[in-house]
């Protein structure tokens, strides 16, 4: 596990329940989130996780962006701006099975970034987060007014 994680705020929440349908059965099957970004995220894009050396991932939702309701692994990034046909291919059929609410956003070629997950589960108890500590000691900031960035943080 790396020694970083990130914070998503503000995803959907029934992209969320998809994937957690899914590997809450098949909870090595690797699925796909795809934040809003016409920038790749630095450090995913600099050092993606890969299955051996996952990521710990923290999501709020959109109608909840104060509290991490949802946490599992980041095992890959890919720039969607890049992806062969047959890539992209083989990431629709897999959306088309387990994503259906995803079908057809890999070709949103504006967002840059396709982040492969595993693992994820909505949490029993979930947590503000002012809890989590970013990377350069401080606590991550609450009451955003929108979604933003993604926060590097350290693990818990």
């Amino acid at each position: 596990m790396k020694d970083v994680a990130l914070l998503l705020r503000g995803v959907y929440k029934v992209v969320l329940e998809e994937i957690v349908s899914v590997q809450e059965h098949l909870p090595e099957q690797v699925l796909y989130l795809q934040p809003y970004s016409e920038s790749p995220i630095k450090q995913l894009a600099d050092d993606p996780p890969t299955l051996e050396a996952p990521m710990q991932l923290y999501i709020s939702v959109t109608n909840d962006l104060d509290t991490v309701a949802y946490r599992g692994e980041i095992v890959g990034w890919e720039d969607k701006t890049i992806l062969s046909d047959g890539r992209r291919d083989a990431i629709e059929r897999l959306q088309a099975l387990f994503q259906p609410f995803e079908v057809g956003m890999v070709f949103n070629l504006t967002q840059k970034n396709l982040i492969q997950v595993r693992g994820l589960r909505r949490l029993r108890s979930s947590f503000s987060v002012t809890e989590l500590i970013k990377m350069d000691g401080k606590p991550v900031a609450g009451n955003p007014p929108r979604p933003g960035k993604p926060v590097y943080v350290r693990p818990r």
